[in-house]
C-alpha cells in the first residue's frame, strides 16, 4: 500500500499552496515627534525640534525631517534651527529601523512670521525679540483696553534657561511691557524671548485714553529667590481680580478628561485660554471638563476698570504604563491533525514511524485584549524534539489560521493562512518568536481567538523514523497600553 500513500503525501503537499512557503517580514518602525517648541516662531528665532521612533522588532537607526517649504532639516533626533523661511510649515518626520525600512511619516505645523523692526537691546531677563501681530493702535478708543492673553512658555526655567512671552491687547491707544523698573513699548499682540537669572515678574499694560489696565506673568528661575509678588490682599486693595484655580485630576491618561474649577472675585470680564482658542466665561464661579491630547496649559485671564490678571493652570497628559500579560493557549481547543485528519490533543509536528505528517495547532483567548493598543506580541514555545525534524523536515513556521472557539475537527487539517514567521532553526524556538502584527491585525479586527498553524516545510522525510517536535507549552505574551 505504501506505493499509493506517496502520490497522496504529494497531492496535499501541493493542495497546501502558498501556506508552506517560506515567507519573512518586518515590523515597520513608527515615528513620533514629541515637541516643536513653538507652534509660532519670528523670523530667524531658534526652534526646538524633538523626535522619536519605535521599532516592535529592532532598533531605529536613522531620522530624517523635512519642511514642506525648505525640503530637509536635519537626520538627528533632536535639533535646533532659526532658518526657517517665513510663512507657514508642515514639519515632517520618519524613522529608519535596522532591516532598513522607514516609517510613515509623522507630521506637525510651525508659523514663522516677521520681527518687530524695532529692536530692543537684549538685557539681562530683557523681552528679547519681538514678534507682532499687528500694529499699535492709535486714534479714540471707543471701548476699554481688554488684555485677551499673557502667557510665559514655559514658566519655569532652569538657571540661564529661556522663556517665550506671548501677550494680545484690544482696544488699546498704546502698549507697554515692564520688568523691575524697565519698561519698553510693544505691539498689540506680539511674543518675546526672556532669559531671566532670577524669578521675574513681566507686566503688560494697555492704556486707552484715562484708562489704563495691566496683567502680569511670572517666570521662575529654579534656585533663584521668589519674585516680589503682591499677596491676594494687596490685590484686592488696588482693585486686581483675585484668581483661584484647580485642576482635577492635575495628571490624566489620554483618553480622559479633566475638570477645572475656578474662583473670581472683583472682576467683569473672564476669558479662557487653551490651544484651540479664546472663549468669554459668564460665571465668576464654576467649573469646564477638558480633554486635552497632550500636556496642555489653560490660562484664566479676569479684567476690570483697574485692570486684568492672568492664572494659569496645566493639564499633564501622562501615556500609561505598558502593562504585559502572558496568555496560555487554550487546551480545549489546540491540539494536532495527522495526514489521516485524526485529531489529537497533543501539540505536535512532523512526522511519525509510519511517515506520517502532523499539524500542530494553537489556540488562544484574546477577548481581554479588545480596545488595547499592542506594543509586542511573541510566542514563548517549550519544545521536546524527536529525532531530527531539523533539518530533515526542513524549517519551520507559523501561520494564521481560524477554526473558531471550538474543539479541532479532523476537517481543519486543509485550513490555510499567510504565514506570520518562517524559516526558524530549532534553536529560533528556544527565543520568543515575534508575531505583534498579526495579533495587533486579530485585536483590532476585534477577533475573540488568535490561532495558528505550525508545521515544517518538508511534510515526512519517508525515513519511518520518527522526527517531530512537541510543543510542551506555547504561550503568548503580549504587552499593551
Amino acid at each position: 500500500m505504501r506505493w499509493l500513500v506517496y502520490p497522496l503525501l504529494l497531492v496535499l503537499i501541493l493542495t497546501a499552496g502558498c501556506d508552506v512557503l517560506p515567507f519573512g517580514g518586518n515590523e515597520p518602525p513608527v515615528a513620533y515627534i514629541d515637541s516643536i517648541s513653538t507652534s509660532e516662531a519670528a523670523a530667524g528665532e531658534p526652534v526646538a525640534f524633538v523626535g522619536h521612533g519605535t521599532d516592535a522588532d529592532g532598533t531605529i537607526v536613522g531620522y530624517k525631517w523635512r519642511s514642506d517649504v525648505d525640503g530637509d532639516l536635519s537626520t538627528l533626533a533632536t535639533f535646533n534651527s532659526s532658518e526657517l523661511s517665513e510663512g507657514y510649515h508642515i514639519i515632517y518626520l520618519t524613522v529608519q529601523d535596522n532591516n532598513g525600512d522607514w516609517s510613515e511619516e509623522a507630521s506637525s505645523e510651525i508659523t514663522v512670521g516677521a520681527t518687530s523692526s524695532t529692536e530692543e537691546a537684549a538685557e539681562e531677563g530683557s523681552f528679547e525679540e519681538v514678534e507682532p501681530g499687528a500694529s499699535t493702535e492709535s486714534g479714540t478708543s471707543t471701548a476699554l483696553p481688554y488684555i485677551n492673553y499673557l502667557t510665559a512658555e514655559p514658566a519655569v526655567i532652569a538657571s540661564g534657561g529661556a522663556s517665550v512671552v506671548r501677550w494680545s491687547v484690544s482696544n488699546a491707544q498704546s502698549v507697554t511691557g515692564s520688568y523691575d523698573s524697565t519698561v519698553i513699548p510693544l505691539p498689540t499682540t506680539g511674543s518675546g524671548t526672556v532669559r531671566p537669572t532670577r524669578t521675574t515678574i513681566y507686566t503688560v499694560s494697555a492704556t486707552s485714553g484715562a484708562s489704563t489696565v495691566s496683567a502680569t506673568v511670572t517666570v521662575t528661575v529654579q534656585g533663584s529667590a521668589p519674585a516680589e509678588e503682591p499677596t491676594p490682599t494687596e490685590e484686592s486693595a488696588v482693585g486686581l481680580p483675585v484668581i483661584t484655580l484647580t485642576a482635577t485630576p492635575a495628571n490624566i491618561e489620554p483618553g480622559m478628561s479633566a475638570t477645572i474649577t475656578w474662583e473670581v472675585s472683583n472682576a467683569t470680564q473672564l476669558t479662557m485660554t487653551s490651544p484651540t482658542g479664546t472663549k468669554s466665561l459668564t460665571h465668576m464661579a464654576g467649573s469646564t471638563d477638558v480633554s486635552p491630547t497632550t500636556t496642555t496649559t489653560y490660562t484664566f485671564t479676569a479684567t476690570n476698570t483697574a485692570g486684568s490678571k492672568s492664572s494659569h493652570i496645566i493639564v499633564n497628559v501622562q501615556e500609561p504604563e505598558p502593562k504585559t500579560v502572558n496568555l496560555a493557549r487554550v487546551s480545549g481547543e489546540s491540539g494536532s491533525i495527522n495526514s489521516d485528519h485524526i485529531v489529537s490533543t497533543q501539540v505536535i509536528v512532523g512526522d511519525s514511524t509510519s511517515n506520517k505528517p502532523s499539524r500542530a495547532y494553537a489556540s488562544w483567548d484574546i477577548s481581554s485584549l479588545s480596545g488595547k493598543e499592542i506594543e509586542k506580541a511573541e510566542l514563548l514555545i517549550q519544545q521536546t524534539v524527536t529525532g531530527k525534524p531539523w533539518p530533515d523536515l526542513g524549517t519551520f513556521g507559523v501561520y494564521r489560521v481560524d477554526w473558531g472557539a471550538h474543539a479541532l475537527k479532523p476537517g481543519d487539517y486543509s485550513l490555510t493562512g499567510p504565514a506570520i514567521v518562517a524559516n526558524l532553526s530549532q534553536s529560533a524556538l528556544s527565543g520568543p518568536i515575534n508575531v505583534t502584527s498579526a495579533v495587533r491585525a486579530a485585536v483590532a479586527g476585534h477577533e475573540n481567538r488568535f490561532q495558528v498553524r505550525f508545521n515544517f516545510v518538508k511534510a515526512t522525510d519517508n525515513d519511518n523514523k520518527a522526527d517531530n517536535s512537541s510543543l510542551v507549552k506555547s504561550n503568548l505574551k503580549v504587552t499593551y497600553r
